[in-house]
């Protein structure tokens, strides 16, 4: 209510406290829809983007892992628009 949050650095976890791995945000112990969903209900507006991604092989392994971050967090707020 007071409008702080401004920038949401929306990654996913398995483990917990002090003892976690990095995952994609489908991976994670995290339900990154219901996360989602909370934002919304609240009216939050503003920038939600990746963090930290995990490693991949490839020839450009944290372009293609940013890309596939991105492309879910757009494809859950289109989703959201239904």
């Amino acid at each position: 209510t007071r409008g702080k949050i401004f920038n949401v650095h929306f990654r996913n976890i398995a483990g917990g406290k002090l003892s976690f791995m990095e995952t994609f945000p489908d991976e994670g112990d995290m339900d990154m829809v219901r996360s989602l969903k909370v934002y919304k209900e609240v009216g939050y507006r503003y920038m939600i983007m990746p963090d930290h991604v995990p490693t991949i092989s490839g020839r450009d392994p944290t372009g293609v892992a940013f890309a596939f971050c991105y492309g879910y967090i757009t494809a859950l707020l289109e989703a959201m628009k239904q």
